[in-house]
């Protein structure tokens, strides 16, 4: 299952983006993970709400960081 991690780039003080990525690193299904940063408020809700309007048959965990 896909994993897409959705990040505000300004969270734990700018750092959140290379924690998170650092932390998918050393996971064994790496390569079913992938990192969002969100470029506004309300984005994370507008990415999710498109992304499964895209990928309808496709099963993927959002998780907000």
């Amino acid at each position: 299952m896909k994993c897409i991690f959705i990040v505000n780039p300004r969270a734990g003080e700018g750092k959140a983006q290379e924690t998170i990525k650092d932390a998918i690193e050393k996971l064994p299904q790496k390569d079913e993970c992938e990192i969002y940063l969100t470029k506004a408020a309300n984005d994370a809700t507008r990415f999710v709400r498109e992304y499964c309007e895209a990928h309808k048959d496709e099963k993927v965990r959002f998780v907000a960081c």
